[in-house]
């Protein structure tokens, strides 16, 4: 350890946590919530985007041909279809995507990247996978950021009823979960 709290491999030693479930959820909510707070400071400060329209134009920009239907978006992003109306309406302003009609069900709407969306939405690629780097990676290092995402992975795709069955890896960790074989080496 050096003088500066550090251990070897770049990372801090973990603080010492209490092990009931109430403690280890609400550590693991207090980090994501500093974690994701400096992301969005650094991303308004940089790019002028909110925390809505840079999840917008992320979800876009990894999406086929950069477009999706505006119903899709807003369910990918938790937004009311009205709320991603206005999401839409202020990055059309900004002329930074624009609204497509689908060409085989008149009902569907997409919300596709301009050219200058696509610009700016790498950019804020590139500003958050810096962001993350330094207040994620680096700080757990790569062995425990990717043990961390790939728990959430299961939780996100989990079954509410599977927190009654028992949760193991075999992996040495603080608080392990059950990773299905299809994911564990994927990439």
């Amino acid at each position: 350890m050096t003088a500066s709290g550090r251990h070897g491999g770049g990372h801090e030693l973990a603080p010492a946590v209490s092990t009931d479930p109430v403690s280890l959820w609400g550590h693991v909510i207090e980090g994501f919530q500093r974690t994701n707070r400096h992301l969005h400071r650094t991303v308004e400060q940089e790019l002028s985007l909110t925390p809505a329209e840079s999840e917008a134009l992320l979800r876009l920009v990894r999406s086929p041909e950069h477009r999706l239907p505006m119903a899709e978006l807003a369910g990918q992003v938790a937004f009311s279809t009205g709320g991603v109306s206005k999401v839409a309406d202020r990055l059309a302003r900004r002329a930074l995507v624009r609204r497509v009609p689908s060409e085989e069900d008149r009902r569907v709407t997409f919300l596709a990247l301009t050219r200058e969306g696509e610009e700016v939405a790498a950019r804020l690629q590139e500003h958050v996978a810096q962001v993350v780097r330094s207040t994620f990676v680096d700080v757990l290092g790569r062995e425990r950021a990717t043990a961390v995402a790939e728990a959430m992975a299961v939780l996100a795709g989990a079954d509410p009823q599977a927190a009654s069955r028992p949760v193991t890896t075999g992996r040495p960790a603080a608080v392990q979960a059950e990773v299905p074989p299809s994911t564990e080496t994927a990439s």
